[in-house]
């Protein structure tokens, strides 16, 4: 090794050189990483979507248990707080999220964990849930450059409208959603709550139609309690009639 190294040339432009193959490596990394950990996403929620609900808990509490590194372990907190909101446990995905160090969730992962917030206190106050809209209203503008995140930024605005607003958008959202949106957890949200729009206008048999096709499409993610039971919800829980 150190005879290689005496072989090697220097000159005034070595520096440079060394600097530019360095600026090279950044990028490279980065990319390595993303690509490792949208492969480590993939995994570890395909467990919900076969069913293994309980291993993707003590998968994630494990490797959570086992970071020594608090960036990466506040990531892994917010994905089981995620995963826990897709299986419909929202008290333990509040215990979750309420953990994670805020300070170490960055960019995209940012955006995932405000929605994920604000899903658990739309299930418990819809009034607190509006303060927590508007307050961080910034993280919910669909600008991503990636499309997912729009998708389910668009999701979780028109859950604000329908809940808490009452705002016939809602629908438009929804419709648009599980007609363009390639991503079954999300595509089949939309389709829940389309499902609890026509149960509230009376329409039984389109509200069960659409409650079905979001079964069918994730049926071990829970989006919420049946059309024809009341959101689970403290202050404006009951829908104005």
């Amino acid at each position: 090794m150190q005879l290689a190294l005496n072989k090697l040339s220097y000159n005034e432009d070595t520096p440079l050189i060394l600097f530019v193959g360095l600026l090279a490596l950044v990028p490279c990394l980065v990319l390595i990483k993303r690509v490792l950990n949208t492969r480590y996403n993939k995994r570890v929620f395909q467990l919900i979507h076969e069913g293994q609900g309980e291993l993707f808990v003590a998968s994630l509490r494990q490797d959570i248990e086992t970071e020594p590194r608090s960036a990466l372990r506040s990531n892994l907190e917010l994905k089981l707080g995620m995963g826990l909101l897709q299986m419909g446990r929202w008290k333990e995905a509040r215990t979750a999220l309420a953990l994670i160090d805020s300070s170490y969730i960055q960019e995209n992962s940012r955006r995932w964990f405000h929605m994920s917030n604000l899903q658990v206190i739309l299930r418990t106050d819809l009034e607190e849930a509006h303060r927590y809209f508007v307050r961080n209203h910034e993280q919910f503008i669909a600008d991503s450059p990636k499309p997912l995140i729009n998708q389910a930024i668009r999701l979780h605005n028109g859950m604000v409208e329908f809940l808490v607003m009452q705002d016939p958008h809602a629908e438009k959202v929804f419709l648009t959603i599980s007609r363009e949106c390639p991503d079954p957890v999300i595509k089949s949200g939309a389709l829940y709550f389309l499902a609890r729009i026509e149960h509230d206008r009376g329409k039984t048999d389109i509200a069960d139609e659409y409650f079905e096709q979001s079964q069918q499409l994730t049926p071990h993610v829970i989006h919420g309690s049946a059309p024809d039971q009341p959101w689970i919800s403290r202050g404006r829980a009951a829908r104005k009639k």
